[in-house]
């Protein structure tokens, strides 16, 4: 084989080709652009309603702790809504009934709080209601059951933004035990 300096080959064979050319660059880039937007466009609707049924689970948990630090310290707890239809100020408060009085005043022990919009954008509690109507209180006993509301207690959480479902009913039975469920 003969070398020749500054010379192109004669032999195109003997020229490997490494790499890509133009072209099949801008074809992979432009299918894969094409996939993420694709994906971005699904995801706009998922997030919302990820957020909105975090926020149901939010206001579930906030029943459970409320009902396991009662039956822990074995006094009550009280479940305290603030804000309710309130898009920037939902707010739900977790006490611990310290004075043992049965009710909530400044003696009782704020134990958690949750701003629902500010940890889940653009959701918020719509409503807090029993079969008597609107409420701002649910009362653990230390024996984990509700007291001094009629009916399973129904707090509906609900998004500014369009999701489906529109809404999330979180129910609290006279038991303590709370579900999550689509309003349909």
């Amino acid at each position: 084989m003969k070398l020749s300096w500054g010379r192109k080959s004669r032999n195109r064979a003997a020229v490997s080709r490494a790499g890509f050319s133009l072209v099949e660059l801008l074809v992979t880039i432009g299918i894969l652009s094409m996939i993420i937007g694709l994906a971005v466009w699904s995801l706009q609707g998922t997030l919302p309603n990820w957020r909105l049924n975090n926020a149901a689970s939010e206001v579930t948990s906030m029943f459970q702790y409320a009902r396991s630090e009662a039956a822990r310290n074995n006094v009550r707890a009280f479940v305290s809504f603030s804000g309710i239809g309130s898009s920037t100020a939902s707010k739900i408060d977790v006490y611990l009934d310290v004075d043992r009085n049965g009710n909530l005043d400044a003696a009782d022990t704020l134990l958690k709080s949750v701003t629902i919009p500010m940890k889940y954008p653009r959701a918020y509690i719509a409503s807090v209601t029993d079969a008597a109507g609107a409420i701002t209180t649910a009362t653990m006993r230390a024996d984990g059951t509700m007291t001094g509301v009629t009916a399973p207690v129904t707090v509906t959480v609900d998004s500014l933004a369009t999701t489906t479902p529109s809404q999330y009913s979180v129910v609290v039975i006279l038991s303590g035990a709370a579900r999550v469920e689509p309003v349909p």
